[in-house]
């Protein structure tokens, strides 16, 4: 929550440097003021905290009133091929990676979110690429056994890789019931984090010197760091003109799940569009 009500600010700090290297486009300047929040674009930090606190609502009811027998599972599907160059990421199809999706986990029900991550040394792994975005999701999952689970990650792991070599593609985990708002929470956040690929370096003799040095394994892990006001302001760019309802998506039972959450999301949108700009005061989608 502080994160996300500091980014507009910071994003603001930036855009009044007089030497700031990174603008804001026309776009993002209009959808990041906190009045637009009822449009829900997805580079307004106002419209993320309140689609968040409507949602989480929604699915902590619906997996609070499953069989305590039907287990949930946090999964995270990253690829390849939809990791791209940042000046590429804007014109990505996203519908694309939902299709994929779907078909991956076909015999699951699910709720999740795209998310774009960006790398700022994609160069360490692609050589002549710097800052790219990895299109993923993040999912709550649920209608399988924690074995099939297993056996869809193990299939997308087998056929799929991701821009760092050794990372899997497919990661899961079961929740417990206490878990799941906290990880929709963590669905639902904007960027706020640039990341960064790490070589892992081992110990070893130099022959010729009989010193101990520092080698490359050949594997490498990513750290995050937060955003700066530069970063924010490239991610708030490439979200403009991307809403929230639409990086959700779901699948099986979680359909009507999610058409309940954008249905109170645009039911907000309508009431705060009937009242009078001057009169409004109050958070812009949540109804009271």
């Amino acid at each position: 929550m502080a994160a996300h009500l500091d980014d507009p600010r910071s994003i603001a700090r930036n855009e009044e440097r007089v030497l700031a290297f990174v603008r804001l486009s026309r776009e993002a300047r209009f959808e990041i003021a906190p009045d637009q929040a009822f449009n829900l674009p997805a580079c307004n930090y106002t419209a993320r905290i309140e689609f968040a606190l409507i949602a989480t609502d929604h699915v902590t009811r619906f997996t609070n009133s499953l069989p305590s027998s039907t287990p949930v599972f946090w999964v995270t599907l990253i690829r390849d091929t939809y990791t791209v160059p940042y000046d590429e990421a804007a014109a990505f199809n996203l519908f694309k990676l939902q299709q994929w999706v779907r078909a991956e986990l076909l015999s699951c029900s699910f709720i999740g979110m795209v998310e774009a991550a960006l790398y700022t040394n994609a160069d360490e792994v692609r050589p002549g690429w710097k800052r790219v975005i990895s299109w993923h999701p993040h999912l709550l999952v649920w209608g399988v056994t924690k074995q099939r689970m297993q056996e869809i990650c193990d299939s997308i792991n087998v056929r799929f890789r991701t821009m760092i070599p050794g990372v899997n593609p497919a990661h899961f985990r079961p929740l417990q019931p206490e878990e799941v708002e906290g990880q929709a929470l963590y669905m639902l956040k904007a960027p706020v984090n640039e990341y960064r690929i790490i070589t892992k370096m081992r110990k070893a003799k130099d022959p010729d010197t009989d010193k101990t040095v520092r080698e490359p394994t050949g594997a490498f892990r990513s750290r995050k760091y937060q955003l700066g006001p530069g970063d924010l302001t490239r991610m708030a760019n490439l979200l403009a003109g991307k809403s929230l309802d639409g990086l959700a998506f779901a699948a099986g039972d979680g359909k009507k799940l999610l058409a309940g959450i954008n249905f109170e999301a645009r039911a907000a949108e309508r009431a705060l569009a009937a009242r009078a700009r001057g009169a409004r005061t109050q958070s812009p989608l949540r109804r009271h």
